[in-house]
């Protein structure tokens, strides 16, 4: 990055920097810019307890992060500012590209590869950055917003004209930026009326204050976030088999982690195999996998680990179709070793509990009942290990089951593995008659709203030896009545075990889609 500000400084006097001053519709609003900060220095957060496990000493730790990584972070901000101030662009591809670096910005693609809005993408099919789509609820008009292809784009980027893109997704008309402002502007002036869905990137942020022509931001329209979950979280055929297809690659990627899976074995070379089966296949993974002998630690991202004889190995990993459905389905093998009758027990509770569930998944009844569900059936086969005292209705109704099974039972699932997530996690999974249940445990269940017909959703029991939550809960007294505390202890070296599929709820109940992965 360094290097890229001494290049692009050999073209521009500093004065591009002393004398910057944003136009107004390329300012920030606050809170975007609290969220930009609060990002930037999480990466600090990120970089330094990497570093200090490799120091000798805490002070050396501590000196390590002060002296070193955060001058670096801080110079770091600086070149990037500086760099989007010359080239008068956020997205950083564009910026190595103008400066004749292409292999920075590729680079930048493979480590973050860009993707498209959901919502636009539902709507549009486009898949190409700086796009808007304009829809007026009175005439039902809709129009595409797209720049025209600059010089840069030509030699660098895939980017298509906006004409093409017109003819791809079907809108009524395509504008210009500067003509979006000007329709916006004398829409406004009729109706008073502009609703926005969330902006959740600060490219996006950008683009839309551009557009609008105004520094800050009208507020994410509540009303038009639920018309668009009401619509889109009820697939089409024509996304189900989607669905479907996301679902089929998923299920062999499982299969062939379940044939790999072997005493020395390293995690990382499952990994690899499961992506180079997604990778054969003309998809790309869904999101990070987990694959992790500790799967105790829920959204264990690394996979440094090699297997033993009678790990469990925990596996959550799924693809995204070329249009941008994607699939989610969660696994635990037993390596190189038969189960034992705990292992048995508690994997058997686990698939018991997957099937009360989805048994109960129908239109009209909660997704919080499927998961209290889910809950009295694993309490009730837990039974034999005395874990929890009491009636099945007194664990579940206080939640004390929570200490074994901390998340919820499944999600809405689409474009997003977790549908609709960046319109607001509440507002797609609850609405103004359910709300959510803020007890830990409860409180982790994404959907907890009746499910409708067409709806597709997870259904993912788990349980989980989280030893340093038993030692708190246990310090604190909780639910000493309801848990027995010593006899926990016999999970103590469990990790975790999880089941998880990929379910569309029908008219008469829930079908599980594809094919049903091993294990």
């Amino acid at each position: 990055m360094v290097y890229a500000v001494v290049v692009a400084f050999q073209t521009q006097s500093f004065d591009v920097i002393t004398h910057y001053t944003p136009a107004p519709e390329k300012r920030l609003d606050f809170f975007t810019a609290i969220g930009l900060s609060i990002g930037f220095f999480s990466v600090g957060g990120v970089i330094s307890p990497d570093y200090a496990r490799h120091a000798t000493t805490r002070s050396a730790a501590v000196l390590g992060s002060v002296l070193g990584l955060l001058p670096a972070a801080l110079g770091l901000a600086a070149c990037g500012a500086m760099l989007a101030i010359i080239q008068n662009t956020y997205d950083v591809v564009e910026i190595y590209s103008k400066l004749g670096m292409p292999i920075l910005a590729l680079s930048v693609l493979i480590i973050a590869t860009w993707r498209q809005d959901s919502s636009l993408l539902y709507y549009s099919g486009l898949n190409q950055a700086r796009l808007a789509m304009l829809l007026d609820v009175e005439t039902g008009v809709s129009q595409l917003v797209a720049e025209a292809q600059s010089d840069d784009e030509r030699i660098w980027c895939q980017h298509t004209e906006p004409e093409a893109l017109l003819a791809a997704c079907g809108a009524d008309g395509v504008l210009s930026p500067a003509q979006a402002r000007a329709r916006l502007t004398q829409l406004q002036a009729q109706s008073g009326k502009l609703h926005l869905l969330p902006c959740i990137r600060a490219s996006q942020t950008q683009w839309a204050a551009e557009l609008t022509g105004t520094a800050e931001l009208p507020s994410p329209s509540v009303a038009l976030i639920r018309a668009v979950v009401h619509q889109r979280e009820v697939k089409t055929p024509e996304e189900l088999t989607e669905i479907e297809a996301a679902v089929d690659v998923a299920a062999q990627m499982h299969d062939v982690a379940r044939a790999a899976c072997a005493d020395g074995v390293s995690e990382q070379a499952i990994v690899r195999a499961m992506q180079g089966l997604a990778a054969q296949s003309g998809l790309r993974m869904a999101y990070p996998p987990i694959c992790t002998r500790e799967g105790h630690i829920l959204h264990h991202m690394s996979h440094h680990n090699s297997l033993r004889r009678g790990d469990l190995l925990l596996i959550d990993a799924g693809v995204e179709t070329p249009l941008g459905y994607a699939s989610d389905i969660s696994r635990t093998h037993c390596v190189d070793a038969a189960w034992t009758d705990l292992t048995r027990l508690v994997h058997d509770a686990v698939r018991a509990a997957q099937s009360a569930a989805a048994a109960g998944a129908k239109p009209g009844v909660t997704m919080a009942e499927v998961h209290r569900i889910a809950c009295r059936s694993l309490v009730h086969s837990l039974a034999p290990l005395n874990i929890f005292r009491g009636s099945i209705d007194a664990v579940v109704d206080n939640a004390a089951y929570a200490l074994l099974f901390p998340h919820g039972i499944g999600h809405l699932l689409g474009l997003d593995v977790h549908d609709m997530e960046s319109l607001g996690e509440d507002l797609v999974g609850y609405d103004e008659r359910h709300h959510r249940d803020l007890r830990f445990g409860p409180n982790h269940l994404r959907l907890g709203k009746p499910l409708r017909e067409g709806m597709v959703i997870t259904v993912e029991p788990g349980l989980y030896g989280m030893t340093t939550l038993w030692e708190r809960w246990r310090q604190q007294g909780l639910h000493a009545d309801l848990i027995d505390y010593t006899a926990l202890n016999a999970l103590a070296s469990l990790g975790g075990v999880r089941h998880e599929d990929v379910f569309v709820v029908t008219a008469s109940g829930a079908q599980r889609l594809g094919p049903l992965a091993s294990g």
